[in-house]
């Protein structure tokens, strides 16, 4: 055997920092990083603090940023797509010309930032104009991830939204005007004196948002789901009066995706036969936003880290099932036997408990005999904002 093949192996290398590593990249000046026109991808920035950093025209797609204190940097021209911004601050940023498509910019804080469209010409020596153009003129975060940003006065004027979900967000004095906002959810959010006008806001969900104030003049609006949306004070002109429904609408078991629907099939065959057919309910970390579970036997089913927001699990049998970190934002369980069920974690702002039935559930060993241990139903780490829970027995929660 060689002595090579009796060489201790190396270490990991540490994770790759340009930050710290390259000093080059400071301006010694100001104490401002550099990193304009360069390829980041998957660079990890996580907690750094890049205040007032430059980092136009740069490609950071899938970088990793949460925690970021970004406040003031210049990211014009930015392609930040399916980036992890998660936490980060990002006060007054320019992100103007960007690309956020599928970023994550949950609970991240962009006060007064500037998203609007915009294009400029690279300075230096170029081959041809399309390598001298940075940015886009219409900024893209479609599919991008803003729930409970605080986005406060921010600008997004003609931006593009579609898909995108900004439930819980404040959006207070923020500017969409001429924006995008196709199949968006803002459910819950604050768009208290935002300006929407001329926006599209077809299939948008506005389920509780809190719209008072709002100037909505010449958008177009339809099957906006607005149940439960305060409108006080809004300025609503030019705009389809059945273009708001106050209905919501969920999908229905006859409407489940297929995989969905056999994966309930095979859940209850398992319950019906003891576990001898079928597999228990396992969706751990699906998205499956307004479905309608209600009346349903799921019991010990496992929903841990999905996106359940605006699902509702109304009279639903749920013994010992696990939501623990999942998304539930506005989700009903009213009447629902949650006894033994798990939500450490979970996001359970607005969410309806009235009339559900929580308890300690004894726990059986796999030969069937009691293992002298109990499962309650446990709310530990779970956000409450705003749930109601009337007519229900809290302490039988406590363990």
């Amino acid at each position: 055997m060689s002595a090579a093949a009796h060489t201790p192996s190396q270490p990991d290398p540490a994770p790759w920092d340009p930050v710290a590593r390259d000093p080059r990249w400071w301006e010694s000046d100001t104490g401002i990083v550099d990193l304009s026109h360069r390829d980041l991808q998957e660079a990890d920035f996580a907690g750094h603090s890049l205040q007032r950093a430059r980092m136009t025209g740069s490609n950071l797609q899938r970088a990793r940023l949460a925690r970021a204190d970004l406040a003031e940097a210049d990211l014009f021209g930015a392609d930040l797509g399916r980036a992890d911004l998660q936490n980060a601050n990002l006060t007054r940023a320019i992100l103007r010309g960007t690309s956020l498509a599928g970023a994550n910019l949950n609970n991240a804080i962009l006060v007064e930032a500037d998203f609007r469209g915009g294009v400029m010409m690279r300075p230096g020596p170029h081959r041809d104009a399309g390598q001298a153009r940075m940015g886009i003129d219409v900024s893209d975060l479609s599919n991008c991830l803003l729930d409970y940003a605080n986005a406060a006065r921010a600008q997004f004027s003609g931006v593009d939204l579609s898909g995108a979900s900004l439930v819980g967000a404040d959006l207070s004095g923020a500017n969409f005007f001429g924006s995008n906002l196709r199949d968006a959810d803002l459910s819950y959010a604050n768009l208290s004196g935002a300006n929407l006008s001329d926006a599209r806001l077809i299939g948008t969900r506005l389920v509780g948002a809190n719209l008072s104030r709002a100037q909505i003049v010449n958008a177009t609006v339809e099957k906006a789901v607005a149940a439960g949306a305060d409108f006080s004070g809004a300025v609503l002109r030019g705009v389809a009066p059945d273009g708001f429904e106050s209905r919501i609408r969920l999908v229905a078991p006859a409407d489940f995706a297929p995989e969905l629907a056999a994966a309930i099939a095979g859940h209850r065959a398992w319950m019906q036969s003891d576990g001898a057919a079928g597999r228990p309910l396992a969706l751990a970390g699906l998205a499956l936003p307004w479905h309608d579970f209600s009346g349903l036997d799921l019991d010990g089913a496992d929903f841990t880290g999905c996106d359940l927001r605006g699902s509702r699990f109304d009279r639903a049998s749920l013994l010992l099932a696990g939501f623990s970190r999942a998304t539930l934002t506005g989700a009903g369980f009213a009447g629902a036997r949650i006894a033994g069920c798990r939500f450490a974690g979970a996001g359970l702002r607005w969410a309806d408990f009235t009339g559900a039935v929580p308890g300690r559930l004894r726990i059986y060993s796999g030969n069937g005999s009691f293992s002298g241990r109990h499962q309650p139903t446990d709310f530990t780490g779970a956000v409450l904002d705003a749930a109601i829970f009337a007519d229900f027995d809290l302490d039988s929660c406590l363990r």
